[in-house]
């Protein structure tokens, strides 16, 4: 069955911890976070203490993907804010392996992602020490982006991967999310969906997480 990690940064900011409630209560597997810094991406969106407040007060399981410039100085302290998967960009210039070791050090779960122009084989010497790899399938900054197709073939190879090695890692989709694309996905081989504003321009949340469910 699809995982479903809705991005919060789509959510109604002013009631954002009621918003996690109802996802949370709808079903979903997951709360996604985007964690942009201006230079990585063209967007800056929230950092620690807001994933804080949140975990504090509402059990779940928290998907940080850290779009910024240098992870390496931020992923412990999101981990003690109350992350769970700790995602990070091949792109970045830090020692991949040395930071997912850091990840996995203090006792969560390590995720690279790759932009939609990067080449998946990128992610080949990091693939055995991952517990999720999450693919672009837009340009990261900004929600409501159409899917790009390209994305699939990514994810055929991950998937292909991951059964000749027997790697452990979810597959992660994340832009353009809907039903036909989330089908898409998941015949292919994914495990979860990030869903923004497919989400959060619904009426009602369990519709959406039952049919993506479905698939």
């Amino acid at each position: 069955m699809l995982q479903i990690s809705p991005s919060v940064l789509s959510a109604d900011f002013t009631k954002l911890g009621e918003e996690c409630t109802d996802l949370l209560k709808a079903g979903v597997d997951m709360l996604h976070f985007d964690i942009m810094d201006g230079h990585f991406t063209p967007n800056i969106t929230f950092g620690m203490p807001v994933l804080k407040s949140i975990s504090e007060k509402i059990p779940a399981v928290y998907d940080i993907h850290l779009m910024l410039d240098q992870p390496e100085k931020y992923a412990k302290r999101f981990i003690q804010a109350g992350a769970d998967y700790v995602t990070f960009h091949v792109e970045n210039t830090c020692d991949t392996k040395a930071l997912i070791d850091e990840i996995h050090e203090n006792n969560a779960k390590a995720g690279l992602s790759l932009n939609p122009k990067t080449d998946v084989t990128k992610l080949e010497p990091y693939l055995k020490d991952l517990e999720l790899v999450l693919v672009m399938t837009v340009e990261p900054g900004f929600s409501g982006q159409s899917f790009m197709y390209n994305g699939v073939s990514k994810i055929e190879w991950l998937e292909a991967q991951r059964k000749e090695n027997g790697y452990n890692y979810i597959i992660m989709i994340d832009g353009g999310i809907n039903l036909e694309t989330a089908t898409l996905c998941k015949g292919k081989g994914a495990d979860a969906v990030v869903t923004g504003a497919y989400m959060f321009t619904a009426p009602d949340y369990k519709v959406i997480v039952d049919g993506l469910k479905q698939i």
